[in-house]
C-alpha cells in the first residue's frame, strides 16, 4: 500500500478530504493517505514541506510562493481553491464597538478607521462582494 503524507488547516474547504478519509476510499485504491491538521497554517506547512513530514499540503498559494522563493523546493501542482483571500475587522455581538467610527482611537495610521479609508481595499473588499452574489456554491 502506498503512504502519502497530506496536511492542511482544519476549514471548510478540507471537509472532502476528511469525509473521503472517514470512508475509506483511498484504501480502496490501494493508498495509505494519512491527514494531518496544521493549526499553526501556512508558515507549519512549508516547514512540514521542507522537512518531508507531508507530501501535499493543502496550502495558501501566496505563502508557499514566498517560501519557493526563499529556497523551499516544493512544487505547486494545481489550484485547489479559486477565491480571494480578504481579511475583515470583526466584532464581538456584544461588543460595545458596531462602526468602523467606533474604533477610532487615535489619528495613527495603523488605527482601523484610518486604515479602512484605504480607497484601494474598500474598492476591492466591493467587488468580491459583488462576486459573491455570482457564485451559488458560496451559499
Amino acid at each position: 500500500m502506498k503512504q502519502v503524507n497530506i496536511g492542511g488547516v482544519p476549514e471548510h474547504f478540507n471537509l472532502a478530504w476528511y469525509l473521503t478519509l472517514k470512508n475509506g476510499e483511498y484504501k480502496a485504491e490501494g493508498i495509505n493517505l494519512r491527514w494531518k491538521d496544521y493549526f499553526g497554517g501556512t508558515g507549519e506547512m512549508t516547514k512540514a514541506l521542507r522537512e518531508g513530514a507531508i507530501d501535499i499540503a493543502v496550502i495558501l498559494t501566496e505563502g508557499i510562493i514566498k517560501d519557493i522563493v526563499d529556497g523551499n523546493p516544493s512544487k505547486i501542482v494545481q489550484v485547489f481553491v479559486e477565491s480571494p483571500l480578504i481579511w475583515g475587522v470583526h466584532v464581538a455581538a456584544q461588543s460595545q464597538y458596531k462602526t468602523i467610527e467606533d474604533l477610532r482611537i487615535s489619528s495613527l495610521p495603523q488605527d482601523l478607521s484610518y486604515i479602512q479609508q484605504d480607497s484601494v481595499r474598500q474598492k476591492r473588499a466591493d467587488n468580491w462582494h459583488k462576486s459573491l452574489n455570482k457564485d451559488p456554491y458560496l451559499y
